[in-house]
């Protein structure tokens, strides 16, 4: 029964009542935003409101994000490369010949992370650890290389 009587008094009240009353929402809900936006402007001088260093580094952030992931997709990789030939190393039952692919993957990957290392700011914390893997890849070839390993 009660839906009856909303369902009458929906039907009762015309589409200009329900203009006029949502035009009223409206207008009230626009007159508190522009309040407060007129609040947010006046709250702080210019100066303060947007601090120019950290627009600075939010726009080196937005750059180095994607290339930044990019990297750490190689270096994952690169790690895995350096695990499989550790395991490689630690198998008496394999041989240097079968070791040998894996140290000349190791030479691929390492030469493309140092010209990806090379697209990095020198001030990236990744810089430094990214650096460490491609030095201590580089030893482990040349001592590979070098027969220490015979």
């Amino acid at each position: 029964m009660e839906i009856d009587a909303l369902v009458r008094t929906a039907a009762l009240s015309g589409p200009a009542e329900k203009k006029a009353s949502r035009e009223a929402k409206d207008a009230s809900f626009d007159a508190l935003l522009n309040e407060a936006v007129q609040k947010a402007a006046t709250a702080l001088p210019p100066e303060k409101a947007i601090p120019t260093e950290d627009t600075e580094k939010m726009k080196d952030l937005s750059y180095n994000i994607a290339f930044r992931n990019a990297v750490c997709d190689r270096i994952s990789k690169f790690l895995d490369t350096l695990e499989t030939y550790q395991r490689q190393l630690e198998d008496p039952f394999t041989g240097l010949r079968q070791i040998a692919p894996t140290v000349e993957r190791m030479e691929r990957e390492q030469e493309e992370l140092a010209d990806a290392l090379r697209g990095l700011p020198d001030r990236d914390e990744l810089r430094d650890i990214f650096n460490e893997v491609v030095i201590r890849s580089a030893l482990e070839v040349a001592a590979f290389k070098r027969g220490d390993y015979l």
